[in-house]
């Protein structure tokens, strides 16, 4: 009986030994198995990341393991303007660092299920950087897309000052060249096109849109490469063919800065350009042209014929901005004017200084008068407006004129008079400066 028993646990014990044995081997054998397949396959896609900063991308980009871009979704449903900026920063860096997550952000532009916000900063962060394959992406995204407002940021991302270092950027930017977008995020449209395929892309895009904010866009972009001429010309023939104001001035502004520093070689084509802009800026209204072209022009010599055409201008219009642009066009151009056009202009600033009822332009008139040299009547008419006319603004600026006009007629006296008596005191202290010019010039 006894030893029954124990041949009994004997085989029981050798039966478990031989469960436990084979089902070690079959683990074994699964796991090696399953260790070669994971070898051959493809890799998984994953995101490792010890802190945002270091995220690293590795195989095939889904978005919903990118923690940088999660990071930039929920600043966005935030609405918080310094979480957007600075997770787009850290999105940047990790593009900086990978062109593989360059594509992957590239494809993700062109992916209608993201959010258009997400797609549309994601164009502005690929256009800082300074690298072929992230101008690629935006090209074939451009290209691609038929959605306006996101063609109209791949266009201004592509005109972005590119950066090649590891910094923050987005924000405290101040100078015209600055866009916003309404997520907060700034950056400086301001880089020369040297990529033709891009060029024409954009070109294209300007002569056939009918979106305006578009076609504004692709002009922000193109404005720093006049210096090629295809372009000089489509933005010269998008000049005379819109109606649209916004367009004009824009465009207009681009070709005056052009021609204020273009060479004495072009000069045939200066004059074409300058003879649409004074045609455009004459009518009431394109005052975003006058006003957007006024700086360039102000230092650019004027030929007879475009002194004519302004001369005309002013004769012409009743409008208070165009004769108020056209008054101070003139006044700045005046060593151009030949003796008689002169005394034409002069003539249409006294006449203005007489019968104007608007105290501006009875102001711009009074100024420009100043220019006039050893012109009488000019000194006469400035020395009544000085005295009679009922506003102060007029009054001062016939006492500043008086002072910075070279003139025959002896001036001190009046001037002291109103230094004393005025019942502004604007218009005593313009009187007394101009009349210490003229002791101190007398010297």
């Amino acid at each position: 009986m006894r030893i029954l028993k124990s041949r009994h646990v004997w085989a029981v014990a050798v039966m478990g030994l031989l469960i436990f044995s084979l089902s070690f081997y079959f683990f074994q054998s699964k796991r090696q198995t399953s260790e070669k397949q994971t070898r051959g396959a493809a890799p998984t896609p994953t995101m490792t990341s010890s802190s945002p900063d270091q995220t690293v991308l590795k195989g095939e980009f889904k978005t919903r393991r990118d923690l940088l871009l999660e990071d930039l979704k929920r600043a966005l449903r935030n609405t918080d303007r310094d979480q957007i900026r600075q997770a787009a920063n850290r999105v940047r860096k990790a593009a900086i660092q990978s062109p593989e997550y360059r594509r992957a952000l590239g494809r993700l532009i062109l992916n209608p299920q993201e959010e258009m916000p997400i797609r549309e900063i994601l164009s502005l962060v690929l256009g800082t950087l300074k690298t072929p394959d992230a101008e690629e992406a935006l090209l074939v995204a451009l290209q691609t897309t038929g959605e306006p407002n996101l063609k109209k940021w791949l266009v201004i991302a592509l005109g972005s000052l590119k950066e090649l270092e590891d910094q923050d950027i987005f924000e405290g930017l101040d100078n015209p060249w600055v866009v916003e977008h309404p997520s907060g995020l700034q950056i400086m449209v301001k880089t020369k096109i040297t990529n033709s395929k891009v060029s024409q892309a954009l070109l294209n895009l300007m002569s056939t849109t009918e979106d305006e904010a578009l076609r504004l866009g692709v002009v922000r972009t193109l404005r720093h490469s006049l210096e090629e001429t295809a372009i000089r010309n489509e933005f010269f023939d998008a000049l005379n063919r819109t109606d649209k104001p916004g367009t004009v001035a824009e465009v207009g502004s681009a070709l005056a800065s052009w021609i204020a520093q273009a060479p004495e070689s072009v000069e045939p084509e200066k004059s074409r350009i300058m003879d649409s802009l004074l045609n455009l800026a004459g009518r009431p209204e394109h005052s975003g042209l006058r006003f957007l072209t006024e700086e360039h022009l102000r230092g650019l010599p004027m030929t007879k014929p475009e002194i004519e055409k302004t001369t005309s201008i002013l004769q012409k219009t009743s409008d208070f901005d165009t004769k108020y642009w056209a008054m101070s066009l003139l006044a700045q151009h005046l060593d151009y004017v030949e003796p008689e056009s002169r005394l034409k202009v002069a003539l249409l600033y006294l006449e203005a200084l007489r019968t104007e009822t608007n105290a501006k332009l009875r102001e711009k008139a009074a100024a420009s008068l100043g220019y006039f040299h050893r012109d009488q009547s000019a000194t006469e008419a400035l020395l009544q407006t000085l005295q009679n006319d009922p506003q102060w603004n007029v009054r001062a600026a016939a006492a500043e004129a008086l002072g910075q006009q070279i003139s025959d007629l002896d001036v001190g006296s009046v001037l002291l008079q109103i230094a004393e008596k005025d019942a502004e005191e604007a218009v005593r202290e313009a009187a007394k400066k101009s009349f210490e010019k003229l002791k101190s010039r007398k010297r």
